[in-house]
């Protein structure tokens, strides 16, 4: 007889430390998109949060995660997306090893299966803003937040970022949720009326409160970095479980 194509059910998400799962015992496991996945009954889950990872990191690996699904036969239909936007105020840099090691000797964490850096390995992506918090008294810090730094250019790319992925993932027909993770910007967006925030869709975004705010209002333990705990994650997903069937 006639072979059924079986259609796998994915999830894919992105975001900062929050979706990474910073301070869980086993992020693989405990960070909110596994879980989520699992209450979804998705036969994949794609985890492409990092550590200190800016929005612009978020548009590059989650428009190129998409293309090269489509591209390799997957199915829009079946995949969800849901992105956990961060500070405005982070920004990619892409530059040597030893310039980041300048910057901040941490490693960004990330998750090693789901998420390539640039086979180009003397050039690391590395995020600007926490890299330089780090150091926050030295030359390069200075220089940046006097002459570089811009709040209002902050916001007004952080809202191309979100009104283009969701126009790429509209045109697609894939289901999708944005939340923010410990920054509120909403205020700011529209008290600087950053044009483009206005024609971003809503209904598929959560307003009313970031990740951190919700865990840090309904008294959830915080780990010593204020990154929210395993119960933190449980509750985040019912949160996102109903905003996605709302969808």
């Amino acid at each position: 007889g006639r072979k059924i194509k079986i259609m796998k059910k994915v999830l894919y998400t992105n975001g900062d430390s929050y979706t990474f799962g910073d301070e869980l015992s086993n992020p693989r496991k405990s960070a909110w998109p596994y879980k989520l996945g699992s209450k979804l009954n998705c036969n994949k889950v794609i985890n492409h949060g990092a550590s200190g990872g800016s929005n612009q990191r978020i548009f590059r690996t989650t428009v190129e995660w998409i293309l090269k699904y489509i591209d390799e036969g997957g199915v829009t239909e079946n995949l969800i997306v849901v992105i956990g936007w961060t500070n405005p105020d982070r920004m990619e840099f892409r530059g040597d090893a030893k310039f980041k090691k300048t910057l901040n000797n941490a490693s960004d964490k990330y998750d090693d299966e789901n998420l390539k850096f640039t086979p180009d390995t003397h050039k690391i992506y590395t995020s600007i803003i926490p890299s330089l918090s780090k150091n926050r008294f030295s030359e390069i810090h200075e220089f940046y937040m006097r002459y570089l730094y811009d709040r209002e250019y902050c916001l007004d790319t952080t809202a191309s970022y979100m009104y283009h992925i969701q126009k790429f993932l509209k045109s697609h027909n894939i289901k999708h949720l944005f939340f923010m993770s410990f920054n509120d910007f909403t205020y700011e967006m529209n008290n600087y009326n950053i044009s483009l925030w206005n024609f971003i869709d809503k209904k598929q975004f959560i307003g009313e409160y970031t990740m951190d705010k919700y865990v840090i209002d309904n008294n959830i333990k915080l780990g010593t970095k204020y990154h929210p705990l395993e119960d933190g994650h449980i509750k985040w997903t019912k949160i996102l479980l109903e905003k996605l069937d709302g969808i």
